[in-house]
């Protein structure tokens, strides 16, 4: 019997995608229609990116044997990206915009039914399920990802999808030679990208529900001493460090794995396209903006899977706005700071203080540091060795096979430098933001302890919001302190790499591109 009920509940848990799209009407179905065809299109407008870059590299190639001619195709060509990127504005405007609005539109409409529902329930519900951490942390969290899911990864994947399917159709029709090569190791690489997305985000999981369990605050409070609680509050969250830890170290094998078999797939496409351009198949640059198109296309799986997992998520999630059954939620804009606007004592801790409060786990920092900025360095040396083999191309047979091998034992050897490099500096920055967040967890813990019994009474200060602003509080300080002081300090190796290979090999060029800077920095900043 047990075993039938237990099938029994497996086939209830499985939603049909379009379970997702529960709460759209017409002028959704007709915002999602639109928000699509502009993500297809701006999904495909790599690929075709690649065609005219092609034409252009081997036009700048021969520009020594026809110096005039190669003048006038480099100005058609141009030409030709101006248009392209016209097209890129608007399909990619196109694609957010509808998608956005009508994610907003769906999400307003769950938190509507899931409050009628919440309505409808019996009294009792509220003394017993409805009072817990759980229930109250969950209705914000859970629309806030399925508004995730229906504004941004739905649009996300189908770019990627496009993407993949057009940048492999016009390098099977262009060179179909190294098209069929890439497709071979094209599975690795999203294998790679997609086994990372799946134990990362199964990790984070772990943490949360962790941390939820961590316990009533005022069920502490009233029935253990201050010092016991902190304790007690303190073991319970060692096993989200734990966690945490290991989410670091698999985030860094994750991506040092996947920039390894980039590094290993270019190894070999690099060698192969010298062949090919040596008989003849094609020239120099058709054939490495193929190489180039047909890889970006793979990755486009790598990058399609976070979104997969995100949606399936999400239309599990999508069923409690009208099951009161499923988790529980509430409105995220009724969570306030702790102790409130009223004068009681508040745990919020500025950025700054935190930054002195890794003092204890320097050397972790250091470490991870110069990790960081080796890893961010790879992107600008590795450009460096495929513009080497680019120029081999056009060269006698005898000198490109010397280059070729060169940048195939550098790029074998960058394979292996980029896995530790990842692995330690997430590992090491994840422990120093673990250890981060248990301390700030442990003084807002005993900053709330020290409050009155009645305090917890008022409507703002129930243990349930304590707890769900103890997490959400925390693990924000972590991901500013941390996780963003990772990504900039990747960014700048990256940066400092770049310019200092640009103006070492053509200064002037470093120059013009510089001036183009203040463009792509407005294109980010409106974006």
């Amino acid at each position: 019997m047990d075993s039938k009920e237990g099938d029994e509940r497996k086939k209830e848990r499985k939603v049909p995608m379009l379970k997702l799209f529960s709460f759209a009407d017409s002028y959704d179905y007709i915002l999602m229609f639109i928000g699509s065809i502009g993500a297809c299109i701006h999904g495909a407008s790599v690929p075709v990116f690649f065609i005219f870059f092609g034409k252009l590299i081997n036009v700048i190639g021969l520009a020594y044997l026809f110096p005039k001619e190669a003048s006038h195709q480099v100005a058609k060509y141009s030409l030709d990206f101006v248009y392209l990127s016209v097209a890129i504005l608007f399909s990619s405007w196109t694609e957010v915009a509808c998608w956005m609005h009508t994610g907003e539109r769906q999400a307003a409409k769950m938190r509507m039914a899931y409050l009628k529902s919440m309505l409808n329930q019996d009294i009792s519900l509220f003394d017993t399920e409805a009072s817990t951490g759980e229930v109250i942390s969950a209705i914000t969290s859970d629309i806030i990802i399925v508004q995730d899911a229906l504004s941004e990864k739905v649009g996300n994947f189908m770019h990627y999808i496009s993407r993949f399917i057009a940048g492999f159709t016009i390098g099977f029709v262009r060179v179909w030679q190294i098209s069929l090569v890439t497709l071979s190791i094209v599975p690795l690489i999203a294998l790679a990208g997609g086994v990372y997305a799946y134990v990362t985000i199964g990790l984070i999981a772990k943490i949360r529900k962790e941390y939820v369990k961590a316990g009533n605050v005022r069920t502490v409070h009233a029935f253990a001493g201050e010092e016991r609680a902190v304790r007690s509050y303190k073991t319970a969250l060692m096993k989200t460090y734990i966690n945490g830890r290991k989410a670091g170290l698999a985030k860094g094998l994750g991506l040092g794995s996947m920039h390894c078999v980039l590094f290993l797939s270019w190894s070999l496409l690099v060698w192969f396209t010298s062949i090919v351009v040596h008989k003849n198949i094609a020239n120099g640059g058709e054939s490495f903006t193929t190489m180039l198109n047909v890889v970006i296309s793979g990755l486009s799986l790598g990058q399609a899977a976070p979104d997969i997992s995100a949606i399936s998520y999400s239309v599990e999630l999508s069923r409690t706005g009208t099951s009161i059954g499923g988790s529980f939620r509430s409105d995220k804009d009724s969570i306030g700071r702790v102790g409130g606007e009223d004068g009681n004592k508040s745990t919020h801790v500025s950025a700054k203080r935190l930054y002195s409060m890794i003092g204890p786990d320097w050397p972790y920092g250091v470490i991870g540091t110069l990790c960081a900025f080796v890893a961010g360095a790879q992107m600008p040396l590795f450009a460096l060795g495929i513009s080497h083999a680019l120029v081999s191309y056009y060269m006698d047979w005898e000198t490109t096979q010397r280059e070729v091998k060169k940048i195939v034992f550098l790029f074998c050897g960058g394979a292996v430098i980029t896995v530790t490099v990842h692995a330690i500096e997430h590992l090491f920055f994840g422990i120093m933001g673990e250890r981060l967040t248990l301390r700030v967890r442990e003084k807002m813990f005993t900053a709330i302890l020290k409050n009155e019994i009645g305090w917890f009474d008022e409507t703002t200060n129930t243990s349930s919001m304590l707890s769900s602003r103890l997490e959400s509080d925390a693990t924000l300080m972590r991901s500013i302190v941390v996780d963003r002081t990772t990504i900039l300090l990747q960014n700048l190796g990256n940066v400092a790499a770049s310019f200092i290979i640009a103006f070492l090999l053509n200064w002037r060029i470093t120059l013009v591109v510089l001036a183009t800077y203040p463009l792509i920095i407005s294109g980010h900043i409106s974006e």
